[in-house]
């Protein structure tokens, strides 16, 4: 099962739509793929070219890095050097000056999107793990910080607010 899940999870397949396909859990699938990420890394911080393979076959198939280094519970930058190590060009992206890139909006339910009122809605603190973080030690209460795998909203709590990243502003097609 576990050499499925792996090479769907490379042809860049939804973790939600693995874990309906293998009948478990998210959760699961996500430990299994965390757990492979684990015997297939040398010292932490050396991967077997198995893994860097997975990891390059995901990206190609047009998953960001981000939710690449969520999935295995890796570091920020981590995927992103790999890549870059292999030759493959990941795209810098630019600081934002003068833009706003969220807009404060008035929704305090994190299971239900703000903009379509999906629910395929995913809490985005349950795709990392800290690798720091003893897994037996208590941790710290994290913001709640969802995503719509239906239209693509992403939303967390800021303090009192709740905030909707815009993704638009983050675009850095336009040349200013």
């Amino acid at each position: 099962m576990l050499k499925h899940v792996m090479t769907v999870y490379g042809y860049g397949y939804d973790i939600d739509a693995i874990a309906y396909d293998v009948d478990k859990s998210e959760d699961e699938v996500l430990g299994m793929i965390q757990h492979f990420k684990d015997i297939n890394s040398k010292s932490g911080r050396n991967y077997s070219d198995e893994l860097q393979s997975l990891i390059i076959s995901r990206y190609n198939s047009g998953i960001s890095v981000f939710m690449i280094e969520k999935e295995l519970g890796v570091g920020k930058g981590v995927v992103k050097r790999l890549l870059l190590k292999q030759g493959i060009d990941v795209p810098k992206t630019k600081k934002q000056k003068n833009k706003e890139t969220y807009a404060v909006i008035d929704h305090q339910d994190f299971s239900i999107c703000p903009d379509c009122n999906g629910r395929n809605v995913k809490d985005m603190n349950k795709l990392y793990i800290d690798e720091g973080t003893d897994k037996n030690s208590k941790k710290k209460k994290l913001k709640p910080h969802s995503y719509c795998f239906d239209c693509g909203t992403e939303w967390y709590q800021k303090g009192s607010e709740t905030h909707k990243v815009l993704f638009h502003e983050l675009n850095d097609d336009d040349e200013d």
